[in-house]
């Protein structure tokens, strides 16, 4: 991302401020300015630890996080403040092209990352795995809104062809073919799959078209995924919940990386090569099953699914309505200490392991993430990656499959890990791994690894 990109950039977000903050602002010196900037911020951080104690009452021992969070954030505050001074005494005495060069010749030496709301830790994180440029395209991608991604439920293709009438009948003249046609019975299976292919995409192509009839006035433009099989892209956010099409589980929320982790590792490689009629899942972080629900089409109500999480208490009611919802009846929550969980071990056809991480590739849904971000705390996460890994990996059977993956786009978290992995398991081998980085506009950061169990 160029110079140009970044000075718009920042002349937007400052341009945003104009109106709230210029009655506020004088056009006194720099260094008197810098002055009552310094001073208004201390007064701001004290004013929002007496609104904390207040509203925490008996509990204001749990303040210092807050002021500690103001803390680090105040030299950011500053420097906001100040580039906007600069910015609006420039504004309303040259044209507006100086004004801007004025405003980068003169705070030129202020840190990448404060210019683009970045905290300095994690920015250099981005320098260390990536680059300057594009650290500071990621920090900036991190301002902008993340766009709203669905997957079309095929575990309702049944459902949407007959009560909606979305797949035409175009075998009326097969029904005429002669049954004992040989030609016809040794192609039958190639047959198969290209209309299966075909119909998913009709389904897929008609099912927006019913959802932008009824919704676009609310949505905007509803398209198809450019990259997952059964996913489409809301122009705008909505109550999806309240919609009809949801309550009959039609279709999911679920970000377009987390379905090309499903699609890309499960459903073009494992589900092809599991020779078994049911076979034996565990997902072993299951949260409330987002990517085990996004395959669980593959399997037509065959085998069995375990879902498992350290947070069941809190996730397991969730997990149930939701798989009601899409029509999953395979699945089976389990607990750590039930009395069939040692019996898993070495029984599973494939593990997933969608471990605790950073978020760094979707900073722009959890923005207050970004402020924990620091190298204690990945050094903390990465530890207790490997302790999950430790004790997920043992229920993988022979010739089964384990499925790591986070949701950051960190090297710590993933390539070191899956280096990790491969020492410590020589009996397991690397089949294909996928790593998707945020976009504008675009999908989250995403990273998954496939690995096979071997002799």
């Amino acid at each position: 991302m160029n110079i140009s990109t970044l000075k718009a950039f920042s002349v937007r977000r400052l341009n945003h401020h104009h109106h709230q903050f210029y009655n506020i602002i004088n056009p006194y010196s720099y260094h008197q300015q810098q002055q009552q900037q310094l001073f208004s911020t201390y007064q701001y951080i004290n004013r929002i630890n007496q609104i904390k104690i207040k509203q925490l009452g008996p509990n204001s021992n749990l303040l210092p996080k807050s002021v500690t969070f103001v803390e680090e954030n105040k030299k950011t505050v500053l420097h906001w403040r100040l580039i906007y001074f600069i910015y609006i005494d420039r504004f309303y005495t040259k044209n507006f092209i100086n004004s801007i060069n004025d405003l980068y010749s003169q705070f030129g030496n202020i840190p990448k990352n404060i210019l683009t709301s970045c905290p300095s830790q994690l920015f250099d994180l981005f320098k260390e795995d990536y680059n300057l440029q594009y650290a500071i395209e990621l920090s900036q991608i991190n301002l902008t809104e993340a766009p709203v991604f669905a997957r079309l439920n095929d575990l309702k293709f049944n459902s949407l062809s007959n009560n909606s009438n979305i797949i035409s009948n175009n075998n009326n003249s097969s029904n005429n073919t002669s049954s004992n046609n040989s030609e016809n019975n040794d192609n039958s299976n190639s047959s198969n799959i290209s209309n299966n292919n075909s119909n998913e995409k009709i389904i897929l192509k008609k099912f927006i078209n019913r959802l932008s009839n009824n919704y676009s006035e609310i949505v905007g433009q509803i398209l198809p995924s450019e990259n997952s099989k059964f996913g489409f892209k809301f122009e705008k956010k909505a109550e999806f919940r309240q919609w009809k099409e949801y309550k009959e589980g039609l279709f999911d929320i679920q970000d377009e990386s987390s379905q090309l982790i499903v699609q890309e590792l499960i459903r073009n490689i494992v589900m092809k090569e599991i020779k078994t009629l049911k076979p034996l899942i565990l997902d072993y972080c299951c949260g409330t099953g987002g990517k085990t629900f996004a395959f669980a089409g593959c399997l037509n109500g065959k085998g069995q699914i375990y879902m498992h999480d350290v947070r069941s208490e809190k996730l397991f009611p969730e997990l149930k309505r939701r798989a009601q919802r899409l029509g999953i009846e395979n699945i089976q929550p389990i607990e750590h200490d039930h009395s069939h969980w040692d019996k898993l071990k070495d029984k599973m056809n494939l593990v997933l392991c969608d471990v605790p991480c950073t978020g760094t590739g979707t900073l722009r849904r959890n923005v207050e993430t970004k402020y924990k971000i620091n190298y204690q705390w990945l050094q903390e996460l990465t530890e207790k990656q490997r302790d999950i890994i430790q004790k997920a990996i043992p229920f993988v059977k022979q010739d089964g499959y384990f499925l790591y993956s986070t949701c950051s786009i960190l090297k710590k978290e993933n390539e070191k890990q899956l280096e990790w992995i491969l020492k410590k398991y020589k009996n397991f081998q690397l089949v294909h791994t996928v790593k998707i980085l945020p976009t504008i506009d675009g999908s989250d950061g995403m990273y998954g690894v496939l690995l096979k169990r071997i002799n």
